[in-house]
């Protein structure tokens, strides 16, 4: 009994313990912090650094005002005004690739969201006007280092998770090297908005700033805002939209406006 009492006879306020330890220990805490802040490796500024990279501001620019053209660099915009942006990969796993987002606030051209219209395959030479339904592949510049990356999907499979809310087809931005053959995952195509005039625009340019669907060509499914979708994408961007490929229909078999893109300058 009496050795319990000693065991509990010191006060709440009074310290016991390694005194020295303790302070090695927070001495070299703080060693440890002030190396990440010199080297540029602490989270924050890693973060901070991604930001202001992937918000350069960039130049859009197209061979003509009314039509878009092979080699134009451009800006997919979502009817409801959300621009097609790239997310970090960090938000992603490393095989994941970088997904891609639909942002309300990101709506001037920056590095994230500026795509280079290229033809599939150099089937056709930059500043020819691009066609409905001719293949082409949408590059940007990576918004945290120099390489090229463009839009990618595939089919839903043990290779390729579905997208991480609605549980659609997803699509990523798939990183290519130089003189790497670019996969016929990456080619997309565009049919008319209105389907009673899709015959009669087929072969014709297609406009600048008006509404058309952006179709994957090998699996057929359309380029998908979820703006209506509750959960969104959190980054350190803000909120943004998930973009999937999935063809929304109607009860009159009409694309529904989460389909309906447009390119703009």
């Amino acid at each position: 009994m009496a050795e319990l009492k000693t065991t509990n006879s010191f006060g709440p306020g009074v310290k016991i313990g390694n005194w020295n330890e303790d302070l090695f220990l927070q001495e070299e805490t703080l060693e440890k912090i002030k190396e990440l802040n010199q080297t540029g490796t602490a989270p924050f500024l890693v973060t901070q650094t991604a930001i202001e990279t992937a918000k350069e501001k960039t130049s859009t620019s197209a061979s003509d005002e009314k039509t878009i053209s092979f080699g134009d660099q451009v800006m997919v915009v979502h009817f409801a005004g959300s621009a097609l942006c790239s997310v970090p990969s960090q938000h992603a796993a490393s095989d994941d690739g970088m997904m891609l987002g639909g942002s309300d606030t990101d709506t001037t051209p920056m590095k994230r969201n500026t795509f280079t219209v290229k033809s599939y395959e150099n089937e056709k030479p930059d500043g020819e006007a691009i066609c409905y339904e001719d293949k082409f592949i949408l590059e940007m510049a990576h918004p945290s280092s120099d390489k090229k990356i463009n839009m990618y999907s595939e089919r839903p499979g043990l290779s390729s998770p579905m997208s991480r809310y609605s549980g659609e087809q997803r699509v990523v931005l798939s990183e290519t090297s130089d003189g790497e053959a670019i996969v016929f995952g990456s080619a997309w195509k565009c049919i008319a908005a209105d389907p009673e005039y899709r015959l009669e625009l087929e072969g014709e340019p297609i406009p600048l700033r008006q509404p058309v669907v952006l179709v994957h060509a090998q699996t057929g499914q359309a380029l998908c805002c979820n703006y209506q979708l509750r959960q969104k994408l959190r980054t350190e961007f803000g909120v943004d939209h998930e973009v999937t490929c999935c063809t929304k229909m109607s009860r009159a078999k009409i694309e529904q406006p989460e389909n309906h893109w447009l390119f703009t300058t």
